[in-house]
């Protein structure tokens, strides 16, 4: 469910970024525009304290603006290696 909240705001932010506003955003998504103003103001704050929120927006804020570089973003990535077991 929260991956579903954050795709929202993400959403709406970008919207906001590409000046749009609340109510047209709102319409948009078929939300109420007080939903849309309370991501508005949370989310400079989720982007600050979550770590996953943080590098979805700015992968999918990067790729929406064109600028978006795979070997970065792929080093934001922890990728472990599958550990061998000896027999």
């Amino acid at each position: 469910m929260q991956q579903v909240v954050d795709s929202k705001m993400i959403f709406a932010n970008i919207l906001q970024q590409k000046g749009y506003g609340c109510s047209v955003i709102a319409k948009y998504m078929g939300m109420n525009h007080a939903s849309i103003l309370h991501y508005f103001k949370k989310f400079p704050w989720y982007l600050k304290t979550e770590a996953g929120l943080r590098n979805n927006y700015e992968r999918i804020r990067s790729e929406y603006f064109n600028e978006y570089d795979p070997v970065y973003y792929l080093s934001l990535i922890h990728i472990s290696e599958p550990t061998r077991q000896e027999a």
